[in-house]
């Protein structure tokens, strides 16, 4: 889900926390258990760009993952390109 504000220099590290929270935490696009994810193919085609995929996702999960969980993704909706 988009931002329905401007993002700024002032308030880019907030809204960026503030979303990715919400993104994460969202059963709609993220499925977050201790013992396995599904996440947004989003994070396996930039994976290079969040490094350890757990670690980086535990920063804003509500859920604790165990750093052996499996890892899926999820199709991607492209509905929006459409």
């Amino acid at each position: 889900p988009l931002l329905n504000r401007a993002w700024t220099g002032k308030n880019l590290k907030s809204n960026f926390k503030k979303q990715t929270t919400a993104f994460v935490n969202n059963s709609q696009f993220s499925q977050i258990g201790k013992d396995g994810i599904k996440i947004s193919k989003i994070f396996e085609w930039y994976k290079v760009d969040f490094g350890d995929l757990i670690e980086y996702l535990n920063g804003f999960s509500n859920t604790k993952i165990d750093k052996g969980a499996k890892v899926e993704y999820l199709e991607y909706d492209w509905g929006l390109n459409e």
